[in-house]
C-alpha cells in the first residue's frame, strides 16, 4: 500500500488471495512462490520474457531484480562421451585433447574448420554410424519390424507426451505421407519421396492424461497401418516405442538424423531435449519456442528448421481460430471445411476409421484440431509440413546436411550445464569457485 496507494486495480492483481465472482477465495500459488523467493528464475530467454511481461508483469514491476534468466543446459559428460563414444573419439582428435568434455566452448573453433574439409566431414559420418545402426536395431526390435535402411532419414521426437508438444501434429502429418505416397503412381513414387523415412516416437503419458494416451494410441494405429502397407514400405516406416526413459534417449538421440521439437510457441519453458540432440550433430525442426530460439541464435538459422510464428502471435491465433470456431458445424461434428487441404484429408480418414480404425476414440482428437485448436496443431499444419520438405531436400544434399550437423556439434557450448552452474553461482546463489575442489 505504501507503495501503490489507492491503486486497487493493481493491488487486486498482486494479492496473494483471489476473489472469485462468486464470491470465493482462491490462493494464487504461483504469486504466493514468488513472494516467498529471493530469486525467480526463466530457463530460456522467452520463458523469461513472458514471464516479465504477462505471468508475473505487476510483480516484476513492483520488484523486477527478483527476476532471472538462466537458461537450461545439458551435461556434455553424460549426453556425448558417454552416450556417443564413436563421435567422442572423432571430436578429442579435432579437437587435440579430451579437455572439450569439460570444456565446451573448446569446440568451436576447431569443428567450424574442419566442417569446411570433406575428408573430415566423411569421417563425421562415419564416426556416427555404429551410434545411427544401433538405434535402427532398437526401433526395429520395439516395434517388431524388419532390419531397417541404414541410408533412411531417421526422424525422431522423444519426449513426455502432452498436447502442447504436439506430438498429435508429427502422427498426423505422418498420416499425409502415408496417404500421399498410396495416391501416388508406383512409377513416380522414387522421383516424389526421395527414399525411406523412418519416423520414431517415444514418451509416456501421465496416468489420468486421457487425451495424451489417445494421441499415443494414433501413432500406434498409424504406425499399424504402414508398417503393413507394402506399397510404402520403401518409403516410410513408423515406430512408437513405450516406455521412454534416460537408458532409451541415451540410444535414440545420438543416433538420429533429425529430432523435432514442436511445441506451440509460448508452452515450453526450456527443453533440455533438443540440446541434446544438437550436441550430437542432431538436426533439429522445431517451432520458434523454448531453448529453440536460443540454439538457432547459437549455431545459426539456416543450420536447422524453424516454422510458425513466435509466442506474441499465439494468443492472436487463437482468438482467431475460437471465432471460426463459432460458425456453423457439420452434423454434430466440428467441421474441417477451413483446415489445409492436406489436414482436412487425414481428419477425415481419421474419423472415417477404415485405414486407422478406432474412429470413435479419435473422435475426441479431431475434433479438437476443428474447433478451438488450441494448440494450433491446424493453425500451424501447412508451415510444419513446409519444414518437413525443407528438411527432406537439405538430408539429399549431403554436404550440406553433415555441414550442419557439425556446426550443430560445435557452436553447442552455451548449452552446457557447466554454463547453466556458473551462471546460477555468480547471479543467484552469489557464490564463488573453489581454486581446488581437493583441498581441505
Amino acid at each position: 500500500r505504501a507503495r501503490l496507494g489507492d491503486d486497487w486495480d493493481r493491488i487486486r492483481a498482486l494479492s496473494i488471495v483471489e476473489d472469485d465472482p462468486d464470491g470465493h477465495k482462491y490462493v494464487r500459488m504461483a504469486h504466493l512462490a514468488v513472494v516467498a523467493s529471493r530469486r525467480v528464475n526463466g530457463v530460456a530467454d522467452v520463458h523469461s520474457r513472458l514471464m516479465r511481461e504477462d505471468l508475473f508483469r505487476d510483480l516484476c514491476e513492483l520488484a523486477p531484480d527478483r527476476f532471472a534468466s538462466v537458461t537450461n543446459g545439458v551435461t556434455p559428460r553424460r549426453w556425448l562421451a558417454y552416450c556417443n563414444p564413436g563421435l567422442r573419439a572423432l571430436i578429442s582428435e579435432a579437437v587435440g585433447s579430451e579437455d572439450w568434455v569439460r570444456d565446451l566452448d573448446l569446440l568451436r573453433e576447431p569443428l567450424e574448420r574442419a566442417a569446411e574439409d570433406p575428408s573430415f566431414r566423411a569421417r563425421w559420418v562415419a564416426a556416427r554410424a555404429p551410434a545411427k545402426a544401433r538405434a535402427l536395431d532398437f526401433v526395429a526390435r520395439a516395434a517388431g519390424l524388419p532390419a531397417l535402411d541404414s541410408a533412411a532419414l531417421l526422424d525422431v521426437q522423444v519426449k513426455r507426451v502432452c498436447e502442447y508438444k504436439r506430438q498429435l501434429m508429427n502422427v498426423l502429418a505422418v498420416a499425409h505421407r502415408y496417404l500421399a505416397i498410396r495416391s501416388t503412381p508406383p512409377s513416380e513414387r522414387a522421383a516424389r519421396f526421395h527414399g525411406p523415412r523412418v519416423c520414431v516416437l517415444a514418451g509416456k503419458a501421465a496416468p489420468g492424461y486421457d487425451t495424451a494416451k489417445r494421441v499415443i494410441k494414433l501413432a500406434c494405429a498409424v504406425a499399424a497401418a504402414v508398417n503393413a502397407d507394402p506399397e510404402v514400405g520403401a518409403f516410410l516406416r513408423m515406430a512408437f516405442v513405450p516406455d521412454y526413459n534416460v537408458s532409451v534417449a541415451e540410444v535414440l538421440i545420438p543416433g538420429a538424423d533429425l529430432s523435432q521439437h514442436i511445441s506451440t510457441a509460448g508452452t515450453e519453458a526450456s527443453g533440455t531435449g533438443v540440446m541434446k540432440c544438437a550436441l550430437n550433430g542432431v538436426l533439429v525442426l522445431g517451432s520458434r519456442d523454448g531453448a529453440n530460439l536460443e540454439l538457432a541464435r547459437e549455431i545459426g538459422e539456416e543450420n536447422l528448421f524453424l516454422f510458425g510464428g513466435e509466442a506474441a502471435e499465439v494468443a492472436a491465433a487463437r482468438r482467431a481460430r475460437r471465432d471460426q470456431a463459432a460458425g456453423p458445424d457439420a452434423g454434430d461434428r466440428p467441421s474441417s471445411e477451413h483446415l489445409d487441404p492436406r489436414l482436412k484429408e487425414v481428419v477425415e480418414a481419421v474419423r472415417e476409421g477404415a485405414l486407422f480404425g478406432w474412429a470413435d476414440y479419435f473422435a475426441p482428437l479431431m475434433d479438437a484440431v476443428c474447433a478451438s485448436d488450441e494448440y494450433l496443431v491446424g493453425g500451424d499444419f501447412a508451415a510444419y509440413l513446409d519444414a518437413l520438405d525443407r528438411a527432406d531436400a537439405a538430408f539429399r544434399d549431403k554436404d550440406r546436411w553433415v555441414r550442419a550437423s557439425i556446426l550443430s556439434t560445435a557452436r553447442s557450448g552455451y548449452f552446457s550445464s557447466d554454463r547453466t552452474i556458473k551462471q546460477y553461482a555468480t547471479e543467484i546463489w552469489n557464490v564463488e569457485p573453489m581454486d581446488d575442489v581437493n583441498k581441505t
